[in-house]
């Protein structure tokens, strides 16, 4: 089954939002972490959303209320994806939002057991995806989380472990990031073109 939504996250360029329309994603990801290499300001962001008519996906690390408000008003993402501190209950974002987990074990269960949304990033660290260490013991870890609703699975670091991890888990959607970069922020089309036909877009 392949996936029904895909996402290339940390676009820095109009030119490299533009190659991942053309080449069949859903979404684009922009990034305003701090301290991530993808990071970009608002008015760049801006005017890569301003560019492509796929959706457009704000990534922050925290739900602030002021970061937000500017980054809606100026950027108008189609959705955002909260890494780490989610907004308040009484308080959500005026847009669509989900969450960002990392699953290094059985606690990821837990901690979606009560999530809210339409779908949610899983980040899967490199011991549970195949071939590693933990994948043989915890196989059927990501099959039943993915049952607990729309999982978009990230943090593959390679096209190696793609056809294995999309085989074998069945995610709702993936997130391409490091598996498709020559260097951060800056995508290697060969490697995306390989992505997409992996994940049935070409």
């Amino acid at each position: 089954m392949n996936p029904a939504w895909i996402k290339v996250c940390g676009v820095t360029t109009v030119q490299d939002g533009c190659l991942v329309e053309a080449l069949g994603a859903d979404a684009i990801g922009m990034t305003l972490v701090p301290d991530d290499p993808r990071s970009l300001r608002l008015d760049q962001a801006a005017e890569i959303a301003a560019t492509v008519t796929i959706e457009t996906v704000l990534v922050v690390q925290d739900a602030d209320p002021e970061l937000l408000r500017r980054a809606i008003l100026t950027i108008s993402p189609s959705r955002l994806q909260v890494d780490r501190t989610p907004p308040p209950e009484d308080s959500p974002p005026p847009i669509p939002w989900y969450r960002s987990f990392r699953c290094g074990g059985r606690q990821a269960i837990s901690a979606l057991k009560d999530y809210p949304g339409d779908r949610f990033l899983l980040r899967v660290d490199q011991p549970l995806l195949p071939p590693g260490p933990a994948w043989q013991r915890d196989r059927s870890l990501l099959k039943e989380i993915g049952r607990m609703g729309a999982m978009v699975l990230g943090g593959l670091p390679d096209l190696q472990r793609l056809d294995a991890a999309l085989d074998r888990t069945r995610p709702w959607g993936v997130e391409l990031r490091e598996a498709v970069e020559q260097e951060p922020g800056v995508i290697d089309r060969d490697a995306l073109v390989e992505a997409l036909r992996s994940c049935g877009r070409r």
